[in-house]
């Protein structure tokens, strides 16, 4: 396939993260397209009427959630490249990306430069996952019965709260969903950090699945 006839789909949220990482692929090559969509709704309409060579979703979205969305691109379609983009460096999220045959895992702490860059590799049939992950969960029966009890013991608002953080959401985006203040949503990080005895937002992550229904 010439690399001019690719087309791109990204699914973010967030403005600024799409408009620099459009404008570094572009300075690394012309594409036929470069579509973007801010929900999964919106990105299933232009899936509907656009065959796109590659599919890069954030993992949390307003109506869904981007593995979940990704797995079911691929039951689909066996050939089309899947990322995903996320500011999660977590064990869970990674090790479900490989399950599901994704092609990629991109952070969004790397430079736009870098991410674009991932992007194009991945065309060119490399799978991109991070080489340096903090593995957060080592359970055994008893290390397993120990978070469930931490986790029961919190209230349903820092289940919340707890939901979003693992979800990537900043605290000024929470205390917006949640309807609270700011200085607020920091409490409960801060007690949720104590009840759960972890020493930084990104070890919460071993708690999510006792959020799933």
């Amino acid at each position: 396939m010439d690399k001019n006839s690719y087309k791109i789909l990204l699914i973010d949220d967030h403005p600024l993260i799409l408009s620099g990482i459009i404008s570094e692929i572009q300075k690394l090559s012309d594409f036929e397209k470069i579509e973007t969509a801010s929900t999964l709704s919106e990105a299933r309409r232009k899936i509907s009427t656009e065959n796109f060579d590659i599919i890069i979703v954030d993992l949390s979205l307003p109506d869904g959630n981007g593995l979940d969305f990704l797995k079911s691109e691929r039951n689909k379609n066996k050939e089309i490249k899947l990322s995903i983009l996320t500011m999660h460096r977590d064990w869970n999220f990674l090790d479900e990306a490989r399950r599901l045959s994704l092609n990629g895992f991109l952070i969004k702490d790397q430079s736009s430069v870098a991410i674009a860059s991932s992007i194009i590799k991945i065309l060119n049939n490399e799978n991109i996952f991070p080489e340096h992950v903090p593995v957060l969960i080592q359970n055994d029966s008893e290390g397993t019965k120990d978070h469930q009890d931490k986790f029961e013991s919190l209230s349903e608002r820092e289940k919340e709260v707890l939901s979003l953080l693992i979800e990537g959401f900043l605290n000024k985006e929470i205390a917006e969903k949640l309807n609270i203040s700011i200085r607020t949503v920091e409490a409960h990080r801060s007690n949720l950090m104590k009840k759960l005895q972890t020493k930084n937002s990104i070890e919460l992550g071993k708690f999510r699945e006792y959020l799933i229904p």
